[in-house]
Formats: C-alpha cells, sequence, structure tokens
C-alpha cells in the first residue's frame, strides 16, 4: 500500500525475530544506542531506505534486557549488520 508517495509494509513476525537477532542491546539498556530499530528492519527486509513505513504485528524484544522495541527504539546492531 503507497501512502503520500511511501509503502507502508506490514512485516511478519519472523522479520521482527530476525531484526532482534540482529542487535546487542537497545537504549533502554545500554547509552550507547544510536540507530533506529526501523534502520535494522530495513536491512533485515531488504526494502530502500527512508521509502517504507512499517508495521510491526508484534512488538519486538531486546536480547539483552527484554525492553520492548518498536520502529523508532534506538538500538546498537550487530557489527556484522552494518557491512
Amino acid at each position: 500500500m503507497e501512502e503520500f508517495g511511501r509503502l507502508v509494509v506490514t512485516v511478519s513476525q519472523h522479520t521482527v525475530f530476525l531484526a532482534e537477532a540482529a542487535i546487542i542491546q537497545c537504549a533502554s539498556c545500554s547509552k550507547s544506542a544510536g540507530v533506529p530499530f526501523v534502520q535494522i528492519l530495513e536491512k533485515v527486509a531488504n526494502h530502500p531506505s527512508r521509502e517504507v513505513d512499517y508495521i510491526l504485528p508484534v512488538l519486538g524484544r531486546c536480547p539483552f534486557c527484554q525492553a520492548e522495541l518498536n520502529e523508532q527504539t534506538i538500538v546498537i546492531p550487530r557489527p556484522r549488520l552494518l557491512r
């Protein structure tokens, strides 16, 4: 679905799981967090940056502290994801 020139995508629960696995910590448990979770979703879902709005079927969970993650939550990605 496109809305105002942007693509709106509902991601699968599996994609949320893959994005959770691609991070180390979130802003709730680390002051070093600096990347929005939506950027991790973009990499995992392989969509062009800033052209897609995501609708999550479930909130993600930080693998370190279990805090809820939405699209705007700031996280620390795993180093292999940045390549």
